[in-house]
């Protein structure tokens, strides 16, 4: 899916080619709370079952799971496993992760959250790992890409499908200017067009709206919140209502 003609800025999938080259893992890291696990009452489990949506070429995948296994030694009162499947709509990236993968506990497959048989695919995981739901799921600088691809009802399924299937939720969201530039650059690189873009009601305000929906509707409960990132951003951490 990812085509390398273009320049590294512009991707419809937010699939870009040498991704954590300009975003190093680090920067996300260093902002996530050293006590997730006990934050999140997650600290009594033995075995915990991740997912992290968009996973690009899996650099940060990797980061995470030592952040993880740092946590669990630092916070926890006994031994902790961790499982994280890890996925990305472009085949090219989940094979590049794959490759360099040699952490069996790390599982990429190429999938489509947004796809009619992605929730197929969660399950089968999910009862492979005798779970209910994934006790934490990351979606880092995910929800611009799906809300430009799929429009207001595509974000909030999403949103209701994470909170659903998921214990805890940490997300990344884009602020309205990285929209904005998203779309001023497939268009000088003549690269395609987001459909969706021109008819967006969840707009200047998207990060707030996003907050709000996954506390309101999802019934979700906001946990930590860290400062912003390099880019402007920042990382929210929910606790659902699933158990």
């Amino acid at each position: 899916m990812t085509d390398y003609k273009f320049e590294p800025g512009a991707a419809m999938f937010g699939n870009f080619i040498n991704y954590y080259q300009f975003n190093p893992p680090e920067n996300r890291i260093a902002l996530l709370p050293a006590d997730l696990l006990r934050l999140t009452r997650l600290d009594e489990l033995e075995y915990i079952l991740c997912l992290d949506i968009g996973c690009n070429s899996g650099v940060l995948t990797e980061a995470l799971f030592d952040y993880l296994i740092n946590s669990s030694q630092v916070y926890s009162n006994r031994k902790q496993s961790f499982v994280i499947i890890a996925v990305d709509v472009d085949q090219t990236l989940i094979e590049r992760a794959k490759e360099s993968n040699y952490n069996i506990n790390i599982i990429y497959l190429c999938l489509d959250i947004m796809n009619e048989n992605a929730k197929e695919v969660l399950n089968y995981y999910l009862k492979k790992h005798n779970k209910s739901s994934f006790d934490i799921s990351f979606s880092f600088s995910i929800s611009m890409w799906i809300h430009l691809n799929h429009g207001d009802e595509g974000l909030k399924m999403f949103l209701k499908t994470i909170s659903e299937y998921s214990d805890t939720v940490i997300l990344e969201p884009q602020p309205w200017k990285c929209y904005r530039n998203a779309v001023r650059r497939l268009r000088k690189c003549n690269a395609g067009q987001f459909l969706f873009f021109d008819y967006l009601l969840i707009r200047q305000s998207v990060e707030a709206d996003i907050s709000d929906f996954i506390q309101k509707v999802c019934n979700c409960e906001k946990v930590f919140e860290t400062g912003e990132t390099k880019w402007g951003r920042k990382i929210t951490v929910y606790k659902t209502n699933t158990q």
